[in-house]
């Protein structure tokens, strides 16, 4: 019976955990509390030529990190600044927006001081946005849930630059 009562609370404490760790924002048109985000969070992709690595500090510093195999040869390209996340509600032109702002390419200054990456869903688990206009919604997984060997054990700074990833 004790086992039992103890299964039955492990197990009703577990929904709870799960049920307050997503942050959707609906479908990326406005709805979505985003103010409850405040763990600092490592968020990665990899295809077959490229990775993706999207760190969210809870301090909101912003790092983005890069690589992809251009004529057979890896090159990186990295963003930093700060960051914040836009409701659509405040901004429902745009809908749901991951802005940086303060952006340096490469760790050097930049003529683009802000960038706005629209977002359809941020959780503990996922980040979905789109890096331009041109691309696709991009779903990167929490670096605590998905191992990209191929790349993510790069070391920024290891890898001839590139400016790529300024879209």
């Amino acid at each position: 019976m004790k086992n039992s009562i103890l299964c039955a609370t492990v197990l009703v404490a577990a929904m709870g955990l799960i049920s307050c760790s997503n942050y959707s924002t609906g479908n990326g048109t406005g709805s979505g509390d985003f103010s409850s985000l405040t763990l600092s969070t490592t968020y990665h992709n990899e295809s077959f030529d490229s990775y993706q690595r999207v760190f969210l500090k809870d301090d909101h510093t912003f790092t983005q990190y890069e690589v992809q195999t251009i004529n057979g040869v890896q090159k990186e390209c990295s963003i930093t600044g700060t960051w914040d996340l836009i409701s659509g509600e405040d901004s429902p032109s745009t809908g749901n927006l991951l802005k940086v702002t303060n952006a340096q390419f490469n760790g050097a200054g930049s003529s683009t001081n802000e960038l706005d990456y629209p977002v359809s869903e941020v959780s503990n688990e996922t980040l979905k946005l789109q890096f331009s206009d041109q691309e696709t919604a991009v779903d990167l997984t929490s670096t605590d849930l998905a191992n990209y060997p191929n790349f993510q054990n790069l070391t920024p700074g290891s890898l001839p630059t590139d400016t790529f990833c300024n879209r």
